[in-house]
């Protein structure tokens, strides 16, 4: 890193980070959800030269496993399956099944869905339940600013 770029601040499933540098649109204790592992969590001693022991991606565009690992770049499961318009992972809690929202066209079989599941298994393991729910494009949720996000992790029914 660049000293005095910027002083970083590196929590457990996030960074804060003020810029130094852009006079125009400065960034102060802006939270960036990656999730980057230092060495020490020494605030001075990181500023100045941070110890980066792994950098694993965004927290929100993970999902984490019971043994507290976590998996990223699951585009990848459904890359490939013919039929499969699009899909949404949902993951509110490590204890509860994993829900894959899937949207389909008519031509969609049982094997194209067994090779979601193999896909996933290959990825993710058998660690965690896994629930396809078959779904229309308007029942997927988007951000506020209706950007399309492959991993949920609030509830949407629990949502304040």
């Amino acid at each position: 890193p660049l000293r005095l770029y910027g002083i970083s601040e590196f929590k457990k499933d996030h960074v804060i980070t003020t810029g130094l540098i852009n006079h125009h649109f400065p960034l102060i204790r802006y939270k960036v959800n990656d999730i980057i592992q230092v060495r020490d969590q020494d605030l001075i001693k990181n500023m100045i030269r941070p110890e980066i022991l792994n950098i694993e991606g965004r927290a929100s565009e993970n999902v984490d496993l019971k043994d507290g690992s976590v998996v990223g770049c699951l585009d990848h499961t459904f890359k490939g399956v013919p039929h499969l318009e699009m899909a949404q992972i949902h993951q509110y809690d490590v204890n509860r099944p994993i829900i894959i929202k899937l949207v389909v066209n008519p031509e969609f079989s049982r094997e194209q869905e067994e090779q979601l599941r193999k896909n996933w298994i290959r990825m993710v393991g058998t660690e965690m339940e896994l629930v396809f729910v078959y779904c229309q494009k308007e029942d997927l949720i988007h951000t506020p600013g209706k950007k399309f996000k492959l991993i949920i992790k609030q509830d949407p029914e629990k949502a304040i």
